[in-house]
């Protein structure tokens, strides 16, 4: 469920039912995260689960607060971004626009001996880049024990910046983009 309110801090109405978005899936779905389009449009990120396994959960509303049919199935794209298969699940916490428009995400993903590992997958108009890192997905050795990327960011120059939690690390920048 998404809402809006006026700067006033009065509900929306124009926005989704009554100024509420609410999306009926089978099973639960967590969204953590929201980003503004630079045309107004809002992309959520979190995870939904039929309670076996975890995926990740992309979402975007116009800005009146509907589906826009032109992301993904219907407005909604959900993935499996695991590192290795079968471990298949994937929690999403936050996301963010490179100057591109394309999607980066953060969350964390199982490894072979099934413990949480952190990762960033971008996706361009709702379709994972396998370009990107390893087919779509960049991780790093975060040591022993699970660990997560809560946060991303974007720099000006490019870089991608990540914030979680870890065994060594707290922050994880990439190398900037060639000009």
């Amino acid at each position: 469920m998404s809402s809006a309110t006026c700067p006033t801090g009065i509900s929306d109405t124009d926005f989704g039912t009554n100024g509420v978005f609410n999306y009926g899936l089978d099973f639960e779905a967590n969204l953590y995260a929201a980003v503004l389009t630079p045309e107004g449009d809002i992309i959520l990120a979190g995870s939904t689960t039929d309670y076996q396994t975890y995926e990740a959960l992309l979402m975007k509303l116009t800005m009146d607060g509907e589906l826009d049919a032109t992301f993904g199935n219907g407005g909604v794209v959900t993935s499996n971004l695991s590192l290795v298969d079968p471990n298949q699940d994937t929690q999403l916490f936050d996301v963010a626009l490179d100057a591109d428009g394309n999607i980066l995400v953060s969350g964390n993903s199982y490894d072979e001996n099934y413990i949480r590992r952190p990762i960033i997958a971008r996706y361009m108009r709702g379709v994972l880049d396998t370009s990107f890192g390893m087919d779509g997905i960049a991780t790093i050795d975060s040591g022993v024990g699970s660990s997560s990327f809560q946060g991303v960011v974007v720099q000006p120059d490019g870089s991608i910046v990540a914030s979680g939690y870890f065994k060594h690390r707290a922050v994880v920048r990439d190398a900037p983009r060639p000009v």
